[in-house]
């Protein structure tokens, strides 16, 4: 059984000390497309719960093709309208456009991994507000904080910024007699 739990978060409580700015500038004649979208997007982080001590004990090989079948699991779990922004080691970064629609196909992936052999738990962090999405990745305070609450997020247990976590669906999830 997943715990759905959120946590409010205002951006300046996640801004870390002792981070100095750099200047730079981009090179126009690079051939890139630069193309920046401003949309809203529910984004979720993703990752198999105990990785570390499985690697450890599996060897990096076998972690290696158990991230690898963990993507593989979640490109067939995707909707129509979900994206695999990227894989990062043994998590996911998947948006989709409405807390709803995250929350089904976290599902989804939760499903999928606990029909297939040898996967661990999953945990997860999920937010919706406003992303920056250049060429193929997303960016943005939302993504932050997806990011920080999957980190924080224990075993089987998804963690929600309020947007996400005051959503009907998330609600109906967090009810008792909801299970995942």
């Amino acid at each position: 059984t997943l715990i759905v739990k959120w946590r409010s978060y205002r951006s300046g409580a996640l801004i870390c000390g002792g981070v100095g700015m750099m200047e730079f500038q981009l090179d126009a004649s690079l051939d890139h497309d630069h193309t920046i979208t401003n949309d809203y997007a529910a984004v979720a982080f993703v990752d198999l719960s105990g990785f570390t001590a499985l690697t450890e004990v599996h060897g990096d090989r076998h972690a290696a093709q158990l991230a690898e079948a963990f993507a593989d699991l979640t490109r067939v779990a995707l909707g129509e309208s979900d994206r695999l922004i990227k894989t990062i080691g043994d998590a996911v970064l998947v948006t989709s456009p409405t807390p709803r629609s995250v929350l089904e196909l976290i599902g989804r992936i939760t499903d999928a991994t606990r029909r297939a052999d040898g996967f661990p738990v999953l945990r997860a962090g999920i937010h919706y507000g406003p992303i920056v999405a250049l060429r193929d990745d997303v960016y943005g305070n939302t993504v932050n904080i997806a990011s920080r609450l999957a980190a924080s997020a224990g075993p089987a247990q998804v963690l929600a910024a309020r947007p996400v976590a005051d959503s009907p669906a998330a609600q109906a999830l967090s009810s008792p007699a909801s299970a995942w």
